[in-house]
């Protein structure tokens, strides 16, 4: 048998199986977890002895994803596309992007797994507008 017990740094060690002297198991960081290392003390017996070793994991922060647009303008009543100047890109997956606000935008606004954003439909009362009076709509 393989057993271990978890650090507190918020990283856990689970489903520990041996197979034949190969080792396997779920190792997770959760999103408090510590930065740094955690280290593991694994034992295993066969019964009759035991010995211990120790697994050093390195737990490495999680950059927030970047998805970056350059300034578009739409006529009242027209339609535009606009690609992402950067991204979306993280070190990990983006799993999703969602329009966060339309501000006072009263058309359509959607975005794609890709970033695009689509933008179509009339102004029909004042949108909220930037410093530069431009109305203001926000992807994520």
């Amino acid at each position: 048998t393989v057993t271990s017990a978890n650090p507190a740094n918020g990283v856990t060690i689970s489903n520990l199986v041996n197979n034949a002297g190969t080792v396997t198991a779920d190792i997770v960081a959760a999103c408090g977890a510590v930065a740094g290392p955690a280290s593991f003390t694994l034992e295993v017996s066969d019964g009759a002895a035991t010995t211990t070793a120790i697994l050093n994991v390195a737990v490495v922060a999680n950059t927030p994803p970047t998805l970056s647009y350059t300034l578009a303008t739409v006529n009242t009543g027209g339609t535009l596309t606009i690609n992402p100047a950067t991204g979306p890109s993280d070190n990990g997956a983006v799993n999703s992007i969602a329009v966060q606000s339309q501000g006072g935008f009263t058309g359509t606004v959607t975005v794609n797994s890709l970033g695009v954003v689509s933008i179509s439909g009339p102004l029909r009362q004042e949108p909220t507008r930037s410093p530069f009076g431009r109305p203001i709509v926000a992807a994520r």
